[in-house]
């Protein structure tokens, strides 16, 4: 009895996801020189339907702290519970240039960002893999799910 209740319990570990796990093949490959051309607004905020993005980047700073409110405000708004947006670790920014080298800055799990602080220096390329939320008067706003190094 012993046994089998082990083979159940791995078996169940093994087939469901991890919650820190990302679905990589989800996100559209997107460039984020175009992205950042698009058309700003000059006031408040535009939304959009919600995108999962990929592109690739450098890390112009460190990870910093930074105001979220519109952030979850917003998602919200799309549809999430208040309850489980309200819970999510989401304090922190980053900045990034493009190819171009033009900047922005984008928001980023704080999960995530603990990860990238360790791994990643400023002038590094990543590769970042985004949602993408809502236009604001600075341009898109991205949320950055996950990212892997590119050497």
């Amino acid at each position: 009895m012993k046994l089998l209740s082990v083979l159940v319990f791995t078996f169940l570990f093994v087939s469901l996801p991890s919650a820190y796990a990302i679905d990589f093949d989800q996100y559209r490959i997107s460039d984020l020189d175009q992205l950042l051309a698009a058309p700003k607004i000059r006031s408040g905020i535009k939304m959009v339907v919600p995108q999962q993005l990929q592109f690739r980047a450098v890390l112009a700073a460190p990870v910093q702290n930074c105001n979220t409110d519109i952030l979850k405000r917003t998602m919200v708004m799309q549809g999430n519970k208040k309850e489980v947006v309200e819970k999510m670790a989401l304090t922190k920014c980053l900045n990034i240039r493009s190819a171009k080298r033009a900047s922005t800055s984008v928001f980023i799990e704080d999960k995530v960002a603990e990860r990238l602080s360790r791994e990643v220096k400023p002038g590094e390329v990543l590769e970042l893999f985004c949602s993408y939320l809502y236009i604001s008067p600075a341009g898109p706003t991205l949320l950055v799910n996950g990212f892997k190094k590119l050497k």
